[in-house]
């Protein structure tokens, strides 16, 4: 399968992105990108940003937009979607791959993005096969219209990635039994003083969502008060992610840490 990338530039191009961010993420006009904003964040120069779409048989079946930031060689990546029928097949990181090889080329050395704390497969691919770190965490930092979320407060790590650090960590994690011996748990309200901690996380979030979404609120606000402490007071950072069985379970964690 042969993913087309290209920068987009075309108002039908455009209009193809906003209604993939409908597809994607379900969001209504009033929460979309606007044809304005991303033609301002397309054009050449000034620089102010990149809009790039991933192609197959000339189908848009993904897209990026990217912004530039007041920091040198630091970008922010601001959204990166995919067709829920064409995720698990490698669209997504083929798309990702050749927007860190353009903005390489640019001279851009690092990127930040947001990612929801409570999706385990999201957190696997940024922590453990691409390096980086979550470095703050958001509360509630976007906004959406009534009801597309479920009441669920949409609070974000912040992900911070330096393209030359980047490599797959993942073969060299230590089993899941193995580090639930060697790190303390932090949960709300006992966060120990530790070099290192474990947060755990839902393995399949949207699964809970959907079954109790009360269970899910409750777990938001419980992990917020143990990520809050740790990154934004603490200024410690999420370096690792653990998947594995306990006790016939399915199991996710996380670990924190000293930066």
């Amino acid at each position: 399968m042969r993913l087309d990338v290209r920068q987009l530039s075309r108002p039908e191009e455009f209009e193809q992105v906003i209604d993939l961010q409908n597809q994607v993420w379900g969001l209504p006009p009033r929460d979309t990108m606007s044809p304005i904003t991303l033609t301002a964040l397309a054009q050449e120069y000034p620089r102010t940003g990149w809009v790039l779409g991933g192609f197959l048989k000339g189908r848009m079946v993904s897209f990026a937009v990217v912004l530039t930031t007041s920091e040198p060689d630091l970008v922010y990546g601001h959204m990166l979607g995919v067709l829920n029928q064409f995720r698990d097949n490698g669209v997504g990181t083929r798309l990702q791959g050749r927007v860190f090889a353009l903005l390489e080329s640019q001279g851009v050395r690092r990127i930040c993005w947001t990612f929801e704390p409570l999706e385990s497969r999201n957190a696997h691919v940024y922590l453990n096969k691409l390096g980086g770190r979550a470095i703050a965490y958001h509360r509630a930092h976007f906004y959406l219209g009534e009801g597309l979320a479920q009441g669920l407060p949409l609070d974000r790590f912040l992900y911070k990635l330096e393209f030359a650090e980047r490599r797959d960590r993942s073969q060299e994690l230590e089993p899941l039994g193995q580090a639930l011996a060697a790190y303390p748990l932090a949960e709300p309200g006992q966060v120990p003083e530790a070099e290192a901690v474990l947060v755990e996380t839902p393995w399949n979030f949207q699964a809970l969502l959907a079954i109790d979404p009360d269970a899910a609120r409750r777990l938001r606000a419980d992990t917020r008060q143990v990520f809050e402490e740790c990154l934004n007071r603490r200024g410690m950072v999420v370096d690792r992610l653990y998947s594995g069985q306990v006790e016939g379970q399915r199991r996710s964690f996380y670990r924190v840490r000293r930066s």
